[in-house]
């Protein structure tokens, strides 16, 4: 398969409910930053990386009650 599985951003009110959905569908994989393995050290660390994805459609879904 040339496309990831559909993603989704969703947007929350302060109480943590859903007020909107965007849907990625088909996504393309673009690009991913350098990300840096180091095999010698074994503490755990958080890093982080880009990813650029484009896509072949998008829905915006709004929660209305």
């Amino acid at each position: 398969d040339d496309y990831f599985p559909d993603m989704n951003i969703m947007y929350l009110d302060r109480d943590g409910y859903q007020l909107i959905t965007i849907d990625f569908k088909q996504p393309i994989m673009k690009g991913i930053s350098e990300v840096e393995m180091n095999y010698s050290s074994t503490a755990m660390e958080f890093r982080t990386f880009t990813v650029n994805f484009k896509y072949n459609r998008f829905d915006i879904n709004i929660k209305t009650d």
